[in-house]
């Protein structure tokens, strides 16, 4: 019999707060004058397993792989702009803030396998649960004055 072991939790996204007073610009695409951003870190991978048995009369084997783990959320995004932003350019974007959760982890795989010489002989394998995965959590504030785009 063999058994994988399951993936750890993916950790959770900090708080992000920004705040600006000064004027800022920026020249370039994809050029943001603000990026604040929080993410939560995925889930673990479940261990794999594999079982081999071999028996004159019989035999039996059994394999289950471990299960993946939940990812993490991302945090509370705050940006607070006092300033000006000016951005030129392609995709330039004055202010950009997102809150992402982490992906959950895979289930691991199984493998089993029996020989009894031509007599009863049972294998079993069952592979693992894939973790859960955490929607994008969209929890930001936002407060600007004079921002402007190109």
């Amino acid at each position: 019999m063999s058994i994988g072991g399951a993936g750890g939790l993916g950790g959770n996204g900090g708080a992000v707060s920004v705040a600006t007073v000064a004027a800022i610009s920026t020249l370039g695409d994809l050029s943001s004058g603000v990026f604040a951003q929080s993410v939560g870190g995925g889930g673990g991978n479940g261990g794999s397993s594999s079982s081999n048995a071999t028996g004159g009369n019989s035999s039996a084997s059994v394999s289950l792989g471990g299960s993946g783990s939940v990812g993490g959320d991302g945090g509370t995004v705050a940006v607070v702009n006092n300033g000006s932003i000016a951005t030129v350019g392609t995709q330039a974007l004055g202010v950009f803030a997102q809150s992402i959760g982490g992906g959950g982890g895979t289930g691991g795989a199984a493998s089993s396998t029996a020989d009894a010489g031509g007599k009863a002989a049972a294998s079993f394998g069952l592979g693992g649960s894939g973790g859960r995965w955490i929607i994008m959590k969209m929890v930001f504030h936002m407060r600007s004055k004079n921002c402007y785009k190109f």
